[in-house]
């Protein structure tokens, strides 16, 4: 049948699932009306709840319509996933994979089910069992856009870091194994509320690569790198997926309009002009419309060349805005906290003034140790292989501060008269290196 009515494909799927045909113990959620739910559907497959007992699963159906893709294509794919998802913390988890050849009568009967082709079959259907999360994208029933939480909906500037950095990490696993994603949009982004994190789904159109780069034709529109939509004999790189994850920044930064556009249609002859630059959106700052404006270059070579770049300035950008939205990170309270601790140092030298020394000490003591408490306990970046970054480099430096601190007072609460001299020298010196 080259098209299915949503009638016929509940028909087919509840035959399926009496039969146990599809995944062993899992059977497809229904609505109110007895309907199954459908998550999702796109360009090759329709995504359904599946349940085992009481938890929810997601299963994606690839083959209505005319849409089942070649298998040696489709175990590739699903190839590619697996090697992306060694670790679950950035892509959706697959849980099974399988192929169904189906031979059924006129009225939709099946008559048999294999999982090859023998010849009699007639039908092939192409099953994917992920873990099921919350999409980033969704349409509600008057097709208004909503995202999958406020702050992304009000285009909050730390929350779109939050996800490129996520998705970042996803491609860094993705590249690291040779597979270009090539698909890269929000409707292929999910969130994940337990985890607080965002993952990349979809590997439909992923390509395992030898040589780092790819010919093959496979994008949507708005997103694609201009090299990909040129359809020409230009292999491409890492570098397309960059381009399609700052196009998705772009988005989350500007109301969700395309590049010169008034609405999320794409404006096809702007965007892919030659040389286009993407305007600034109103709401970011400068350092982030830097960091999309290089991923999304119209010349493969004026991009990030890797997605390791990308994460490192990001990480920056998210320490620097955490830092300006926290009081106790202001700068103007660590410098107190640090002139308080140079005027001790110089004043430990005079033993006549013990009392202001321990009082503006002690204070110096008390804001490093809430500055370091707060660092250390609630900035919530993942540091993977970043090693030793601005993180660390700041943590350390004020776990130095109060260690030298309580060395500075206790000379002077215990009475250890003659370490009070070098205390006072130390505090000096820590202080003048930490300005």
């Amino acid at each position: 049948m080259s098209q299915w009515t949503m009638t016929e494909i509940e028909g087919l799927l509840f035959q399926l699932e009496e039969r146990n045909a599809i995944f062993t113990g899992y059977r497809f959620k229904r609505n109110a009306n007895g309907h199954v739910e459908v998550l999702g559907s796109g360009a090759t497959g329709i995504v359904f709840t599946v349940l085992k007992g009481a938890k929810e699963y997601a299963l994606k159906i690839i083959g209505f319509n005319n849409k089942h893709v070649e298998s040696d294509y489709f175990k590739e794919t699903i190839e590619a996933q697996r090697f992306a998802d060694w670790s679950d913390e950035f892509v959706i988890k697959l849980l099974a994979s399988k192929e169904i050849w189906l031979e059924f009568d006129e009225s939709l009967n099946i008559i048999d089910i294999t999982n090859k082709d023998n010849g009699n079959t007639n039908f092939l259907l192409q099953a994917i069992l992920m873990e099921k999360l919350t999409p980033v994208f969704s349409r509600n029933p008057s097709g208004k856009i909503e995202l999958c939480n406020e702050l992304l909906q009000v285009g909050k500037e730390t929350e779109i870091v939050k996800l490129a950095y996520d998705i970042g990490n996803a491609l860094k696993m993705a590249h690291g194994q040779g597979i270009l994603h090539r698909d890269l949009k929000l409707e292929n982004v999910f969130y994940d509320p337990i985890k607080d994190s965002y993952k990349l789904g979809d590997f439909g159109v992923a390509k395992v690569t030898v040589d780092t780069g790819a010919r093959t034709v496979a994008f949507t529109k708005g997103y694609g790198a201009p090299e990909v939509v040129a359809c020409d004999d230009f292999k491409y790189d890492n570098t397309a997926d960059i381009y399609s994850l700052g196009i998705m920044l772009y988005l989350l930064s500007n109301n969700m309009h395309f590049p010169d556009s008034d609405s999320y249609h794409v404006n096809m002859g702007m965007q892919y002009k030659n040389g286009y630059v993407l305007p600034k959106p109103g709401y970011i700052s400068e350092e982030l419309y830097s960091i999309i404006k290089r991923m999304c270059n119209f010349s493969p070579d004026g991009r990030y060349q890797n997605i390791e770049a990308v994460l490192q300035d990001l990480e920056d950008l998210r320490y620097n805005e955490y830092v300006s939205e926290n009081i106790f990170f202001k700068e103007g309270k660590l410098r107190i906290a640090l002139t308080l601790f140079l005027l001790s140092g110089i004043l430990m030298i005079n033993p006549l003034i013990k009392g202001a020394t321990v009082l503006s000490i002690s204070v110096s003591f008390i804001l490093l140790a809430v500055n370091f408490l707060m660092e250390f306990f609630i900035l919530s970046v993942p540091k993977k292989d970043l090693l030793f970054s601005i993180y660390e480099r700041r943590l350390l430096v004020k776990l130095f501060a109060i260690v030298f601190c309580a060395m500075i007072i206790c000379p002077f609460i215990f009475s250890w008269y003659p370490l009070k001299p070098i205390a006072g020298i130390v505090g000096l010196i820590v202080t003048i290196l930490m300005k």
